[in-house]
């Protein structure tokens, strides 16, 4: 058998030569495109990476407290400073703080490592005596139980009253609690001068006030029209100059008993 010769001319030299492998202009885009990608999947990854690890808290601003203090706050919030927070952890924490009952709301924010704690809490209604017990009560009737009392500037209602689920209960209590908001509103000079209100179920209720030092019986529930009839009776004692003495409500006409 005689082998074929073959033969390589310059045409297809030429050709051979026009099928060498080379990096083209499409394969540099691709390989562009290509590491562009990985560089976007690699800051996803970096900011997934801080996002679930958290931010580390280097310091702790409060503000609005009146009756909580700092350190009642960072109980709650059990945030140290130079430890991480997570955006789920600061919720967690906002949580807490409305959970309390002096806290009304609660606002959270992590700016450039300071942690921002702003607070808007419930108003103080009165500090309630019941038994050997006092509590702190705010305007929902919401209460806390103290050895020391926190709330200031509002007077003592004493009697025995219905505590449940961290709340007070009862007609006579509420209206009460609603007349005297309404007074702090209306008639201010005489909200700002009861000392104490003792509520009796079974024999007339008592206010004290200071600035005169009067007593004052009544019977039922602190209605507007028995506040009506005592800021005049008090407004009496102050054109007599009475320093203190006793007003009984508890009937149709009022009875008014200057002290010495």
């Amino acid at each position: 058998m005689i082998a074929e010769e073959s033969h390589i001319t310059s045409e297809d030299t030429g050709r051979l030569n026009f099928n060498i492998p080379s990096i083209s202009s499409g394969n540099s885009i691709y390989m562009l495109f290509v590491i562009s990608l990985l560089m976007i999947l690699s800051g996803i990854m970096l900011l997934y990476f801080l996002y679930s690890s958290g931010e580390k808290v280097r310091e702790i601003r409060i503000s609005g407290l009146k009756y909580l203090n700092e350190g009642d706050v960072l109980e709650i919030l059990s945030v140290r400073k130079d430890s991480p927070i997570t955006n789920e952890e600061m919720e967690s924490a906002s949580m807490r703080l409305k959970e309390h009952s002096a806290v009304y709301d609660a606002d959270i924010k992590l700016l450039a490592g300071t942690l921002y704690v702003n607070i808007s809490e419930k108003n103080c209604a009165a500090v309630i005596r019941s038994g050997d017990v006092l509590y702190d009560m705010f305007s929902d009737m919401t209460a806390i139980s103290s050895s020391s009392v926190g709330c200031s500037g509002v007077p003592v209602i004493t009697g025995s009253f219905s505590h449940v689920n961290g709340a007070f209960v009862g007609d006579t209590l509420r209206e009460t609690i609603k007349s005297l908001a309404d007074m702090n509103k209306n008639k201010p000079e005489l909200a700002n001068r009861i000392s104490e209100i003792q509520i009796n179920s079974r024999k007339n209720s008592v206010i004290f006030l200071t600035d005169p030092h009067l007593r004052i019986e009544y019977t039922g529930e602190l209605s507007a029209s028995l506040v009506n009839r005592m800021y005049a009776a008090v407004s009496y004692y102050e054109k007599e100059n009475k320093s203190n003495g006793w007003i009984d409500l508890s009937g149709q006409d009022a009875i008014l008993v200057p002290g010495k």
